[in-house]
C-alpha cells in the first residue's frame, strides 16, 4: 500500500518593507512636521519673539482739496519682546516737506550804510510720534502683519538765519502746527538671517487737517491737509 502522505513545510513570507525602514520613515516625517506645527502656533507660550528694532524709508500721501503730494517719509520703530501673537511698539517718523532759502539786506549793527546780505534758510517737515499694536502671528520665514496705532502728528517750519560770513546767527520755529492721529497698516516681514528681516508696510491714517506751507513762502499763507494720509515703506528690521 503505498503512503500517499507528503511532507510540507511552512516559510514565514518576508514583508515588503522591513521595520526598521518603517522606523526610519516615522523618524522623517516627525522631523518635517513638528517644526512646522510649531512655527504656526498662534498662541505658543514659549518666547518666540524677540524685541526687534526697525528702520525704513518710503513715502507719505497728503492730500489738499483732492490733489494728492507725495514727500519723502523716514521711520524708526522698537517693538518689545513678547510671548503672544500681540506685540507693542513705539514709531516715530519724518516726513519731508521741502525746503528753501532767501536772503535780504539789513543794515549792519554798527550803522554802517553798506548793507550785509542775511540768508534765511528754510524747513519744512512733518514729524509723528505713535504707539503700535502689532499682531505678528506666524514665527516663520514668512511674516505677515496688521498693526493699529495712535498718537501724534505735527507739521512744522524751522527757520535758520545766517550772515555773510556763513555764520548761524538765529534759529526759530516760525509755525507748528500739531494733531491727533490714528489709523492702522498692514505689511510682511521676510527673513534674510537668522535676526534681519526684509519689511514691506503700507498703511493709513486719519486725524486733524495739517498746516501745508510753500517753499516758496514759508511764513506766508499755507494750504490745509485733507484727514486722512497714506504711507508705504521698505526697510530693514534687527532682532535682539
Amino acid at each position: 500500500m503505498k503512503n500517499n502522505i507528503k511532507a510540507f513545510t511552512m516559510k514565514n513570507q518576508r514583508p515588503s518593507f522591513s521595520s526598521l525602514a518603517l522606523y526610519a520613515g516615522a523618524l522623517m516625517l516627525g522631523l518635517t512636521t513638528v517644526p512646522d506645527a510649531h512655527a504656526q502656533n498662534l498662541c505658543s507660550g514659549n518666547p518666540h519673539r524677540s524685541s526687534s528694532f526697525e528702520m525704513s524709508l518710503g513715502s507719505t500721501q497728503l492730500s489738499v482739496a483732492g490733489d494728492a503730494q507725495y514727500h519723502l517719509r523716514g521711520d524708526l520703530a522698537w517693538f518689545a519682546r513678547s510671548r503672544s501673537p500681540f506685540r507693542t511698539g513705539i514709531r516715530l517718523g519724518w516726513g519731508h516737506l521741502g525746503q528753501s532759502s532767501m536772503t535780504s539786506a539789513a543794515s549792519s549793527s554798527e550803522g554802517n550804510p553798506e548793507q550785509e546780505v542775511v540768508e534765511s534758510r528754510y524747513r519744512l517737515a512733518m514729524n509723528t510720534v505713535h504707539g503700535v499694536v502689532r499682531f505678528d502671528p506666524l514665527v516663520g520665514a514668512f511674516r505677515p502683519f496688521v498693526e493699529g496705532e495712535v498718537g501724534v502728528a505735527a507739521t512744522a517750519v524751522d527757520r535758520r538765519d545766517f550772515d555773510r560770513l556763513g555764520e548761524r546767527t538765529a534759529y526759530a520755529v516760525p509755525s507748528l502746527d500739531p494733531t491727533l492721529q490714528y489709523g492702522w497698516s498692514a505689511g510682511a516681514r521676510i527673513r534674510m538671517s537668522r535676526t534681519s528681516f526684509f519689511v514691506l508696510r503700507y498703511g493709513t491714517q486719519h486725524g486733524g487737517q495739517l498746516d501745508l506751507h510753500s517753499t516758496a513762502d514759508p511764513e506766508g499763507a499755507f494750504d490745509l491737509a485733507d484727514h486722512q494720509h497714506h504711507t508705504g515703506t521698505i526697510g530693514l528690521s534687527f532682532g535682539f
